[in-house]
């Protein structure tokens, strides 16, 4: 590190940079050094995304300030991925590694993969509190398996009538075929997608009425009825 921040005192912030991801990757290609290196490995990993997020912060361009957030997140999410892996490698059934692990590859929009980890995790524990196929759901519905993630929220409420998120997700997605006008659907059956879709979203709210989620899907529902007051 002696040597990164000498570079970084004279504004040589290239090899600043390239000094640091090098010792990342040399930690990474080397996992007994790695053992040896904990709060090593963590502080360089720390610097370079202190160093991207001044610079974001420092940055008037729009454009240039998303890019150097970008980096700093693809840092974090490699370092944390390295981490991951490093555990499951010799515990593959880790199911709170395999959770954290499932939820970076959502967070970056890997749905095919996070949906991957959270089938294995349902198959390790079936029981999991909160319940995983909800995470599930919204796998298959951002990869737009609009069915498969209809009978996983359904298969939620099942389990437990009462579940807020099973509800709101269930909610949102017959308000959607409610208003979708390029479905050939009948007066009546958009008349039940919208009293299911009314119906769900009043439970949720009567269990959790502070739930912003819920709140905001409400909100956002009479807005569009032009109940303001409400």
């Amino acid at each position: 590190m002696i040597f990164a921040f000498e570079f970084l005192k004279t504004n040589l912030i290239d090899e600043f940079v390239s000094f640091l991801r090098q010792c990342l990757t040399t930690v990474q290609d080397n996992p007994r050094y790695y053992e040896g290196q904990v709060q090593e490995h963590c502080l360089v990993a720390n610097t370079l995304l202190a160093y991207y997020l001044n610079l974001a912060r420092s940055e008037s361009d729009k454009l240039a300030r998303e890019n150097y957030i970008g980096n700093a997140l693809e840092n974090q999410f490699k370092e944390a991925h390295y981490e991951f892996n490093t555990v499951l490698k010799d515990d593959p059934n880790n199911v709170p590694c395999l959770l954290s692990s499932a939820s970076l590859y959502f967070d970056t929009k890997d749905f095919s993969k996070a949906l991957e980890i959270y089938q294995k995790i349902l198959t390790l524990a079936p029981d999991l509190k909160p319940d995983v196929r909800n995470s599930i759901g919204h796998c298959f519905y951002r990869l737009g398996m609009l069915e498969e993630a209809r009978y996983t929220f359904c298969r939620v409420l099942e389990r437990d009538e009462n579940n807020v998120e099973a509800l709101i997700s269930l909610s949102i997605m017959d308000w959607n075929m409610f208003k979708n006008t390029t479905l050939e659907l009948s007066k009546e059956e958009r008349e039940i997608y919208l009293k299911n879709a009314n119906a769900r979203l009043n439970k949720a709210f009567k269990l959790e009425p502070t739930n912003s989620v819920v709140n905001i899907t409400m909100a956002d529902r009479l807005f569009k009825r032009e109940d303001y007051k409400k």
